[in-house]
């Protein structure tokens, strides 16, 4: 999640924000994951008008955004 925020130029207080609610929804947070151009990636939680931007800076970073995740996903 930090990479990825970093990756769409996220201010400090946005990823803090994210860390926050990630924390408060899942067990585990993993921080150790490195993107790379290729990767794929979901955008959830967030008004339709920003995830089309943030798809948008993604996209320009080479990743590739896919609309939902899916039922039985995993790392």
């Amino acid at each position: 999640m930090i990479q990825l925020a970093r990756l769409l130029d996220l201010r400090d207080l946005e990823v803090e924000a994210l860390l926050a609610r990630a924390e408060g929804l899942v067990s585990r947070v993993v921080t150790e994951v490195e993107l790379k151009p290729g990767d794929l990636v979901v955008l959830t939680g967030m008004s339709e008008a920003r995830k089309r931007d943030l798809t948008a800076m993604a996209g320009a970073r080479g990743l590739v955004v896919w609309p939902a995740a899916k039922r039985g996903w995993r790392r």
